[in-house]
């Protein structure tokens, strides 16, 4: 019989005889004041339920399962799995954004692509624009003279338009490119009779 159970049982029996005789309660244990005041029947009971033998169905049979270590061990690795899966879809479910916040966000994407189509829509007339003009360029000033631009480069001679900034030289710079300037302005120059 438990202890506590006990200790009950008999402070229960000493406040019935206290009763009988008419005397205040006996309080020396202090006992009571971790089980609360029963009555003798409902602690009998309690002590007969602990001393109840266990029903023969109740008690493991021959084929019921048992389970080893490792056994126990793969099945709560498989619980924390599902339990890491269960919480990973939980927290998809907390990141998606409310009805007014995709509201927002397909909004504000639609006005990024707008935006964007018209940056390249922009850009292609630009495009054509400086194609159309560079075509109809005589790449000269209005005194015949060509309009022709640039310097060598470390090994590479570059010229443009200075009307319409086409590039019209991109080659390979010689020793006489690096020493007189670029040949295609020198015989340009000469032909307009400019280097005498």
């Amino acid at each position: 019989m438990n202890k506590a159970v006990r200790l009950a049982l008999e402070q229960a029996e000493m406040r019935e005889r206290a009763r009988q005789e008419k005397r205040p309660g006996i309080r020396k244990r202090p006992f009571k004041r971790l089980i609360p005041d029963l009555p003798k029947e409902e602690l009998e009971a309690i002590v007969a339920q602990e001393n109840e033998i266990v029903p023969q169905e109740a008690q493991p049979q021959d084929g019921a399962t048992t389970f080893t270590f490792s056994q126990v061990q793969s099945m709560m690795a498989q619980m924390m799995q599902m339990n890491r899966e269960a919480m990973a879809e939980f927290a998809k479910e907390l990141k998606k954004p409310s009805d007014e916040e995709a509201a927002k966000q397909a909004e504000a994407k639609q006005r990024r692509e707008k935006l964007i189509a018209s940056m390249i829509e922009s850009a292609k007339v630009e495009t054509a624009e400086r194609k159309r003009a560079q075509d109809s360029c005589n790449h000269k000033k209005p005194n015949g003279i060509i309009n022709f631009g640039g310097q060598v480069h470390g090994d590479r001679v570059r010229l443009i338009c200075k009307t319409c900034f086409k590039e019209l030289v991109n080659r390979p710079a010689t020793p006489d490119d690096m020493q007189q300037g670029p040949l295609e302005l020198l015989i340009e120059n000469q032909r307009m009779g400019l280097n005498a």
